[in-house]
């Protein structure tokens, strides 16, 4: 069992005058996709493949928990944020 803290808490008013949640997360894209060994050190790999666990059974229970409140649960990476 972890404590979660996640990078934004977001309420927002739509046109309706209704409010919606989010919550955000900030990642590395790196850290969104299953890793590959390619040419890398084995140590490195299994690093990269620890983090993408953990980052996955994080966000599958906060996407739980926003759909259980009726908010949206979101992940952004450097792409979403800089359009590169």
């Amino acid at each position: 069992m972890h404590r979660y803290y996640p990078d934004f808490y977001v309420e927002m008013k739509n046109k309706s005058d209704s409010v919606q949640t989010l919550i955000i997360e900030i990642k590395p894209k790196k850290q969104t996709k299953i890793p590959t060994k390619g040419r890398k050190r084995k140590n490195t790999y299994l690093r990269e493949c620890i983090t993408y666990e953990v980052n996955r059974a994080k966000w599958k229970h906060a996407t739980a928990y926003c759909k259980k409140r009726g908010w949206e649960f979101k992940i952004l990476t450097e792409k979403d944020l800089y359009g590169t």
